[in-house]
């Protein structure tokens, strides 16, 4: 699928219940959502930029707070 910045699709029916997990792409800078082997999402991300590379690996989530604020990003 080809989407412009900001675009995303989403289709959850015929989805399993249960967790879910992310996958980015950053050579095409697309987000993959899926539940069970299920793809659900897919949206386009934004990742780094000169001197501030976006790392590579698994990572958790450790918290969810709607309005939060980062100490380290201008309050982004």
């Amino acid at each position: 699928a080809t989407l412009l910045p900001g675009q995303y699709l989403w289709d959850e029916s015929d989805a399993p219940a249960g967790p879910g997990s992310i996958m980015v792409r950053i050579d095409r800078q697309l987000l993959y959502v899926w539940r069970g082997e299920r793809l659900i999402g897919l949206s386009t991300v934004s990742t780094g930029m000169r001197g501030k590379a976006t790392p590579m690996g698994e990572f958790r989530i450790l918290q969810k707070n709607v309005r939060h604020r980062s100490n380290i990003y201008s309050n982004a």
